[in-house]
């Protein structure tokens, strides 16, 4: 059953979730994952993200996302890379592997 976008907008949070967490356990493998649902999703954001002047900034192997204003985004950023220093001086992060 395909959704119009209008109903798509309107799931709530959790249904939404539910969703994404369907889509993304149904990719093989990570190359799917990134295909079908990563690169999707996070296209729309950046759609998003710019219609409103937001700026989106990833971090981590594990994965961080702060999305801020143009002002606050080099003081946010500097304050992950301050924290993942820190990290890698007790503890260097490990690539992630599939």
């Amino acid at each position: 059953m395909t959704r119009s976008p209008d109903s798509r907008a309107a799931l709530p949070p959790r249904a939404f979730s539910r969703e994404i967490l369907e889509r993304m356990e149904a990719c093989p493998d990570a190359d799917t994952l990134n295909d079908r649902v990563l690169a999707p999703f996070m296209a729309a954001l950046e759609t998003l993200c710019a219609g409103r002047g937001y700026l989106i900034n990833t971090y981590g192997t594990s994965g961080n996302l702060a999305v801020t204003g143009e002002d606050e985004a080099p003081v946010i950023f500097d304050l992950i890379e301050d924290y993942l220093d820190t990290l890698d001086r007790e503890e260097p992060r490990q690539p992630v592997k599939d």
